[in-house]
């Protein structure tokens, strides 16, 4: 049992995997976690290093009791259909791997860690570049920030930068909109709101159509003015007021 290997425990090739209440399990070309390691280390460690494997199953860690940080990074994960619901882990590292839906991914997050307060996604398809800091890549991760802290409501850290109580505040209200397939819960319209809006419509579309031959009617006369006097009749603006009622419309 763990408490018999000590404090630093190592392979028999004299690679350590556990120090203190750390398992080290990082590049060892492990498509699973050893049921024998998941038995000895399973009951006491506390963080779990799996990076540069590559994971397609995960069935050892229902083992791994007091489990508080998990380290994911480099297992070319697109998805975490692996796991099984981890509420005492409150750190995450799932950097570099391969996730491309966000909106899928969160919702699994929300319910494999409840409790997570740490995570970081650096280097998926679905993280836009934060150092990107123009106006479309600012913009671009910040809605991906808000989406995934509305889903953590005990979120304090995503990639490393704190969460901001304006961002909390701004997720409440917007997060559950910026997803890849979210969509704005759109309002019943009474009857009287129709027909209110069946009347601008008609109203509009009646006003564009006298506009529209206003203006055929003033090019008409234009065009018979111009045909007719001495060739040095010319146009001297006395009857302008420049570009004051001109509208896009009409340019």
């Amino acid at each position: 049992m763990a408490s018999m290997l000590g404090s630093n425990s190592e392979t028999p090739g004299g690679r350590t995997l556990m120090s203190g209440s750390d398992l080290i399990l990082e590049d060892r070309g492990l498509t699973d976690i050893p049921i024998d390691i998941a038995l000895a280390y399973g009951p006491s460690a506390k963080l779990l290093n799996l990076k540069e494997n590559n994971l397609q199953s995960v069935t050892n860690i229902k083992l791994f009791l007091k489990l508080e940080t998990l380290i994911l990074d480099k297992n070319n994960l697109t998805d975490l259909s692996l796991f099984p619901p981890l509420p005492t882990v409150k750190t995450l590292w799932f950097n570099n791997n391969c996730v491309h839906d966000l909106t899928t991914f969160c919702e699994a997050l929300s319910k494999i860690f409840p409790n997570l307060e740490y995570v970081s996604l650096l280097n998926n398809p679905c993280c836009p570049a934060f150092w990107d800091e123009t106006a479309s890549g600012t913009d671009a991760y910040r809605r991906y920030r808000l989406l995934i802290i509305s889903k953590l409501g005990k979120l304090r850290f995503l990639d490393a930068t704190p969460v901001l109580p304006s961002e909390r505040e701004d997720a409440v209200t917007r997060g559950h909109f910026l997803g890849t397939t979210a969509k704005p819960i759109q309002k019943k319209q009474s009857p009287a709101e129709k027909k209110r809006l069946q009347a601008l419509a008609l109203a509009q579309e009646k006003y564009e159509a006298e506009k529209a031959a206003k203006k055929a009617l003033r090019r008409k006369s234009s065009s018979s003015m111009l045909g007719l006097g001495s060739s040095d009749a010319r146009y001297d603006g006395s009857h302008s007021e420049g570009n004051r009622f001109i509208t896009n419309t009409d340019l």
